[in-house]
């Protein structure tokens, strides 16, 4: 999705309040028969992948109360007037849909003075990859109270999260959620991330290299680690993280830069396959009622009936392709596969589930699972 409050500057102030508790969205057994009323919806996917496009689908639909970036870093400072002035409008080159309303508007009611309620600065990128035991009372409630506030309107929660690729599961284990996820080929969202940079936006690879360097228990985060440069604890302290890693970003090799966004791309979607409920492929949307098959899914999951008739798969952004692309993407794959991986993803599951995507994307995965 899109990147409106990237330029607000860093304070170390978070709302701390917390939204109210409602037992009514506790978690349920997923397994449980048919869609609960007013069942939520979670969108999950990497940026620059389609996830805007398919949340502005929801936006439209009846009965929806749709959330944009729910974990974006910038609520903690969200304001009615910087609601009003971040719209598809004002947000350049991002290539959004059409909207008649800012990207925030839903959260308007959720704003006093400054900041999201119950939003705190550390749900952005801490704890990436969470244990699935791993307790988060401030992260539940703040959740619960984005799905409470659309059940006060009578309408289905639809948050549309872009930093969660490995917090499905620990999502699922806790709401009786749609979960869904939006994927793209690796080549093309890096083709994305690498025009954005050239016009000047920092703001994909920047994010990305702070999720690895500060999820580093993760193996594969750990792994990759060693594409960065040194750096002392002090200068990293005085240039301030963004600052920091915009200098490594603009250091760097294409190569390293794809292995970010491929490594990003291949544990978030095998952390997808085996979590969500559903997997939208933007490649496969050309194909004959791709979008009925998708709307009638969500209609079984949830009940409610979102329309994806103008649903076509992008064309890639360039032709862009790297001399060492292949060698990149089987080195990264080593590293789903090495002794300190196991235990990591439900290998036989995600086989089961990899013709949910396009050819090329399945073969990738297949070679870890």
């Amino acid at each position: 999705m899109g990147v409106g409050l990237d330029g607000w500057p860093l304070d170390q102030s978070d709302a701390s309040e917390q939204l109210q508790d409602d037992a009514s969205t506790r978690a349920h057994p997923r397994n449980s028969p048919g869609p609960e009323p007013l069942r939520p919806v979670f969108l999950h996917g990497l940026w620059r992948s389609g996830s805007t496009y398919i949340w502005s689908r929801f936006r439209v639909a009846e009965a929806t109360r749709c959330y944009y970036e729910p974990l974006h870093d910038g609520l903690r400072r969200l304001t009615l007037e910087r609601i009003r002035r971040d719209t598809p409008d004002t947000v350049q080159n991002n290539h959004h849909p059409a909207m008649d309303q800012p990207y925030f508007a839903e959260f308007a009611p959720l704003v006093a003075g400054r900041g999201v309620q119950g939003y705190r600065r550390r749900f952005a990128y801490d704890d990436f990859a969470p244990a699935r035991d791993r307790a988060d009372g401030p992260l539940e409630a703040y959740v619960r109270g984005l799905i409470n506030h659309a059940r006060g309107e009578n309408r289905s929660a639809v948050l549309g999260f872009n930093r969660t690729g490995l917090r499905i599961g620990w999502l699922a284990d806790r709401f009786d959620a749609c979960n869904i996820h939006i994927d793209r080929d690796p080549i093309d969202v890096f083709a994305s991330y690498l025009s954005q940079l050239q016009a000047g936006n920092f703001y994909y690879f920047v994010k990305w290299m702070q999720i690895i360097a500060g999820n580093s228990s993760y193996p594969p985060f750990g792994r990759a680690l060693s594409r960065f440069r040194g750096v002392s604890a002090i200068q990293s302290w005085l240039l301030g993280p963004k600052r920091y890693y915009r200098g490594i970003a603009d250091a760097a090799s294409m190569d390293t830069l794809y292995a970010i966004t491929f490594l990003a791309w291949a544990v978030c979607a095998l952390h997808a396959l085996e979590h969500s409920d559903l997997i939208i492929d933007i490649a496969l949307a050309d194909r004959p009622d791709y979008g009925g098959e998708i709307a009638e899914t969500v209609r079984k999951q949830t009940g409610l009936k979102v329309s994806f008739g103008e649903m076509h798969a992008p064309a890639s952004p360039s032709p862009l392709r790297l001399a060492h692309q292949r060698e990149i993407e089987n080195e990264v794959l080593s590293w789903l596969v090495a002794p300190e991986a196991d235990g990591l993803f439900d290998r036989a599951r995600i086989r089961r589930r990899l013709g949910e995507l396009s050819t090329r994307r399945a073969d990738l995965l297949a070679r870890v699972v």
